[in-house]
């Protein structure tokens, strides 16, 4: 390993450049990156970023039988002024919203003697993230992907131990060496969405950036990067709220009781940028989990204790798990995010919140009607496809997204539509199950609609493991509508959901009730064109479709081996078939379309 510009051995053997078998290319050092030596197949080293993951060999000295003890002395020292102090080490913000490459960046941090920064925990998280609402642009951490491995890693070498990846993330191609290589970096997104979650971009894009530095015997002690409440001692402030943290573990009822005592609520957390808030000053008073101010309500979604609207949610992966059956009903929030626990059997930390800031409005009832043949309930209108009763997840999808850009298979978002969805498609459909639009990739369950996830009906032990091979969910008609998540290739009966149609005459209406039967549908099959097809695979939905279809795809890849007898045959013109299948075309013919569609019902007349 290199210390100081000079390479050593790590049991303290003197190092002689004489006998060292270094490869034609190295050591290169690779923009003060590259620390530790590897020996590569041809028993030549080659210098490498110590971050990186790869086999190795042990080597003891057998005359030695006393065990080797490795102490580190905890780093002493203060930070310097402008830059925050979070554990041992220190960070400047101030160039958040100065653009450079990465490159640029990570050069600019070595000459302020530190690195662009690394994180390793939900505090760092937390105070890199929740100053991105100041600033309009991305921001440039320590993590790239350069060299010939397909690994990422940090730019101080240390472990890749704790990552925040945005869902559908990393998704850079890798590439070999070449003229035309493209290495990709780390950001910090400042979508709204998923503030501070990371994303693999082109390292030459230019962000803002962060620097890391450690502690520096000549610094002084620096201010913590969050003001004190005006109103309310021992609160710290967030914009119109205040927030303070209790360190000793509680039930729930007892942290909601603390927090009323104290004039407060346990918190409710409108966007990315207060999680993250929430984050960094738990991990200034050594908190990894607080209860949040969430509980599940009567009609089984989770609300807010404080009654704001929920606009935001950060589940952990799996969650929130089971249903009203159970008394998983409390939330807790966790550095993997969120996590529905049992309010009676478990104690954690409190964080309570008080706020200045006025609710928001409910929103206004949308406006409009369903189309014919469609049923209104909670605002949006329901097609039950009474032809096409055993289909995949992947034709369900496509069979909905052929009747508008914005139709899906149904999401269920309250006991009174999910019980609804149960009644109406055992009656009318006549099937045990149907598809729900919910899927689940690199272990976190969405609506393909966009909608927030934060009800659920989860039969038993479900949702089972691994996800990734069961990633799609289905409704049983059966008992109380539970949920299961199944492999998504395997058959079911679906009903697509819409928001109103402006445009549309009205339709029948369940009247907010569970009871409302579909109208019958005709049975003549309705053609599915091709302009249809290309909307869905280019044009609807942006970003949350984009990364479905991906979705999609992938699943098909994993599955095209098992299911080869779904593999289209060229399709006849239209004039000369039935099927209600698309024409073939250029540009999308049989070999580019992964299943056999089948026929549309036609809603026109029903």
């Amino acid at each position: 390993m290199a210390s100081a510009g000079n390479w050593i051995w790590s049991d303290g053997t003197e190092y002689d450049p004489k006998t060292a078998e270094w490869s034609s290319d190295d050591p290169t050092n690779n923009n003060n990156m590259e620390y530790c030596a590897l020996i590569n197949e041809n028993e030549q080293w080659e210098d490498h970023n110590c971050g990186l993951r790869r086999p190795y060999i042990c080597k003891w000295d057998t005359r030695n039988t006393e065990p080797i003890i490795v102490t580190q002395k905890p780093p002493e020292g203060e930070c310097f002024e402008g830059t925050y102090k979070l554990k041992d080490r220190c960070y400047d913000l101030r160039s958040m919203a100065e653009p450079k490459t990465w490159i640029e960046a990570h050069k600019e941090c070595q000459f302020r003697s530190g690195q662009l920064a690394s994180i390793h925990s939900q505090g760092v998280q937390g105070l890199l993230s929740f100053p991105l609402k100041n600033i309009q642009n991305d921001v440039w951490i320590g993590l790239s992907r350069f060299g010939k491995f397909d690994q990422y890693y940090w730019a101080d070498g240390s472990a890749v131990d704790f990552t925040n990846w945005a869902l559908g993330e990393p998704n850079g191609p890798f590439q070999q060496d070449g003229d035309n290589k493209v290495n990709y970096c780390a950001q910090l997104s400042n979508n709204p969405i998923y503030a501070g979650k990371w994303s693999d971009v082109d390292c030459e894009k230019e962000n803002g950036f962060i620097c890391e530095m450690p502690l520096d015997t000549k610094g002084n002690p620096q201010p913590v990067p969050y003001e004190p409440c005006p109103v309310k001692l021992n609160y710290h402030k967030y914009e119109d709220s205040c927030f303070r943290v209790f360190t000793y573990n509680s039930s729930n009822a007892n942290a909601v009781a603390d927090c009323e005592e104290d004039g407060a609520y346990l918190p409710s957390l409108g966007d990315a940028y207060e999680q993250a808030f929430v984050g960094m000053v738990m991990s200034y008073f050594g908190v990894d989990s607080a209860w949040l101010g969430m509980r599940r309500g009567a009609m089984g979604q989770f609300q807010w204790l404080d009654g704001w609207p929920v606009q935001y949610t950060n589940w952990a992966k799996g969650y929130p798990i089971g249903s009203n059956d159970v008394l998983n009903d409390c939330v807790v929030m966790t550095h993997e995010g969120w996590r529905n626990v049992n309010c009676y059997s478990y104690a954690h930390p409190t964080v309570c919140k008080i706020t200045t800031a006025p609710q928001p409005p409910p929103p206004d009832p949308p406006s409009g009607d369903c189309r014919k043949g469609w049923i209104a309930v909670d605002d949006r209108c329901f097609f039950f496809d009474t032809q096409n009763t055993e289909v995949s997840y992947v034709e369900a999808l496509v069979l909905c997204q052929q009747r508008g850009a914005n139709v899906f298979p149904a999401s269920s978002l309250s006991r009174e539509v999910n019980t609804f969805l149960q009644i109406n498609a055992s009656a009318v459909l006549d099937v045990n199950k149907i598809w729900l639009g919910l899927f689940c990739q690199d272990g976190e369950f969405q609506w393909n609609d966009g909608s927030l996830y934060y009800y659920t009906n989860w039969a038993g032990e479900y949702p089972t493991l691994p996800i990734e091979s069961n990633a799609c969910v289905q409704l049983s008609t059966e008992g109380s509508g539970q949920w299961r998540n199944s492999d998504c290739f395997i058959k079911a009966g679906y009903v697509c959901v819409a928001p109103y149609d402006v445009l549309s005459t009205k339709a029948s209406t369940t009247g907010g009730t569970t009871t409302g039967q579909p109208p019958p549908v005709p049975t003549k099959p309705k053609t599915l064109s091709t302009e249809a097809i290309i909307g869905i695979s280019f044009g609807c939905g942006g970003v949350a479709l984009i990364t479905l279809l991906a979705f999609v795809s992938f699943m098909y890849e994993k599955h095209s081996a098992k299911h080869k007898r779904n593999r289209i045959e060229p399709i006849e013109s239209e004039s000369n078939s039935e099927s209600g299948l698309v024409p073939s075309s250029p540009g999308l013919d049989s070999e580019s379309r992964p299943f056999n569609l089948p026929p549309v019902a036609d809603e026109s007349t029903a």
